[in-house]
């Protein structure tokens, strides 16, 4: 389950730095900042659960 949830995270962050490196829309391109960072943190908090718990 986990494993799924930080292959979703990491196709919606590749998804968002795509979409920022090639819009030119300044709005798209706060949006797509905002999901990276969120999108990372996650990603880094579920890491961090994984190697707790080994």
């Amino acid at each position: 389950m986990k494993r799924i949830l930080s292959i979703v995270l990491a196709i919606v962050c590749i998804v968002a730095v795509f979409t920022f490196i090639y819009t030119d829309n300044t709005e798209i391109k706060k949006v797509c900042q905002g999901v990276i960072a969120i999108t990372s943190v996650a990603n880094l908090i579920l890491n961090i659960r994984q190697y707790r718990q080994m």
